[in-house]
């Protein structure tokens, strides 16, 4: 089989999975299974085609622990009194709202993860600047801090291995921030 063969089946293998691991698995598997997948078609673009197509993104690393990743013990508590309160004691209005901001983050992690695989920091930026009010609405510090660094990043001239370590962060900080926001809404 010709090398060109190989790269269009294994670029075709990639569109499909894609296109399966955001509809079959979470968040993260999806990333961590794409991650591991970009990597086995840089070593083969690179060992066997003498091509070179930039650094894979989402690889955890092996002991799964990132820079950036702000793993800890401490189980993040949110509070939707007040977000419950603005929408006049309606809980089903306030569940509705957040699963709208919850679908725009994860929305987010899918555009972040193109821009910052092409480079596109302006449109990197931009996502970010839209994605904070659903974080700050989602009562999420450590997602916002993150966002915020990203933001300074980009704005700083832009260091592609540090805006992945820290959206890798991100990804793995969203299921956590996603269980404190079921355990908050159960307390209402």
């Amino acid at each position: 089989m010709k090398s060109g063969n190989l790269l269009s089946q294994l670029r075709q293998m990639e569109s499909m999975l894609n296109h399966f691991s955001f509809e079959e698995l979470g968040v993260v598997e999806a990333s961590e299974l794409q991650g591991y997948f970009l990597r086995f078609k840089k070593d083969f673009e690179g060992k066997y085609l003498g091509e070179d197509t930039g650094v894979a993104l989402a690889v955890p690393p092996a002991n799964g622990i990132t820079d950036h990743s702000m793993n800890t013990k401490h189980i993040q508590e949110i509070d939707f009194s007040p977000f419950l309160e603005d929408c006049l004691g309606d809980y089903l209005l306030l569940k509705e709202s957040i699963d709208q901001h919850k679908n725009h983050v994860l929305r987010f992690i899918g555009e972040a993860r193109i821009h910052i695989t092409y480079g596109c920091l302006e449109d990197l930026a931009l996502a970010l600047q839209n994605i904070r009010v659903s974080l700050q609405l989602l009562r999420s510090k450590k997602l916002v801090r993150l966002t915020l660094e990203m933001q300074k990043n980009c704005n700083g001239g832009g260091h592609l291995k540090e805006l992945k370590s820290l959206y890798i962060a991100f990804v793995e900080q969203y299921p956590r921030t996603e269980k404190a926001i079921e355990r908050a809404l159960a307390r209402l």
